[in-house]
């Protein structure tokens, strides 16, 4: 009877602990699948939060590219080049927001790190193609030159060929206005041009391109809206505006002191709202709107 007795007291207890464990499986189920809905929200958001800030990464990567490329270019503008004609180192078009900037420094030998100049040792004339300096080796084939006479006056080249001291332009000298004449001492100065464009056909979505001494138009920023440049003008008279959109003429060329570059910059993608993300060199209107560039070789002595 004792034995019966016990047997029926551990099944009340077996009983009774198998309804707890239901009970409380049954609570742990509910709490583990709020904890995963929480958790999926949660990586659900994070996910996205991570997907906005790499559009807005890739944005801005994009601006910091285009800034530092114009910036370091900008800055050497008219190294090795005329001083007096100084107005060579940069030439532009207005397009509104969508600007070309073309921006000449005087190339350098890579061994020597001098500049690429040299002189006619022989007196030429309007029309010709060759023409004699000291060492034409110096030059390469497709080398962009300008050769000017006066410092002040010149024109842009293309070598065709480079031997000894005969170097042979693409065209013939210009007949640059009365008086012209290609003395000995005539300057030829070899350089390197980079011009920055926006394209907003060729890809599909607009695009920063560089085409380098006047060849085909490479990518270098994508989704590059606004590309707007801004010339900024010396001491000149009253009626004289200090800031153009583009100058108008040789005489102001001359003026310029520094560049301003305002740009837009979008993401490839958009963002979790279904909207495109922007960077931008600052607040229309504001202060910072427009990053400046002073060129070191347009400073004033």
């Amino acid at each position: 009877m004792r034995c019966i007795a016990s047997l029926r007291k551990w099944l009340q207890i077996s009983n009774r602990s198998a309804g707890s464990s239901l009970i409380e499986l049954l609570v742990s189920l509910g709490i583990t699948g709020a904890m995963l809905a929480v958790m999926a929200s949660f990586f659900q958001m994070t996910v996205a939060t991570r997907h906005d800030m790499s559009e807005r990464t890739e944005a801005e990567q994009g601006l910091r590219a285009l800034l530092a490329s114009v910036t370091q270019e900008v800055r050497q503008a008219g190294a090795c080049l005329p001083q007096v004609g100084r107005f060579i180192a940069l030439e532009g078009v207005d397009n509104g927001a969508q600007d070309s900037l073309t921006v000449r420094i005087g190339r350098v030998d890579r061994d020597t790190r001098l500049c690429v100049v040299d002189a006619l040792t022989v007196p030429a004339n309007i029309g010709d193609a060759a023409v004699t300096v000291a060492d034409a080796d110096k030059f390469h084939n497709g080398d962009i030159v300008y050769v000017s006479p006066t410092g002040v006056d010149g024109e842009f080249y293309t070598v065709a060929s480079a031997a000894g001291a005969t170097l042979t332009l693409g065209s013939p000298l210009a007949d640059l206005g009365p008086g012209t004449n290609y003395a000995v001492g005539t300057g030829v100065f070899a350089l390197e041009e980079r011009t920055y464009a926006v394209d907003a056909e060729s890809y599909g979505r607009p695009v920063l391109t560089v085409s380098i001494d006047a060849g085909e138009p490479q990518p270098l920023v994508d989704g590059v809206e606004e590309f707007d440049v801004q010339y900024h003008l010396g001491p000149c008279n009253p009626e004289c505006e200090s800031t153009v959109a583009l100058p108008e003429s040789a005489a102001e060329w001359l003026l310029v002191t520094e560049i301003g570059i305002k740009a837009t910059v979008r993401s490839r993608h958009v963002d979790r709202s279904g909207e495109l993300v922007y960077a931008t060199t600052g607040e229309e209107g504001g202060e910072s709107e427009y990053l400046n560039i002073k060129p070191r070789n347009f400073l004033r002595t």
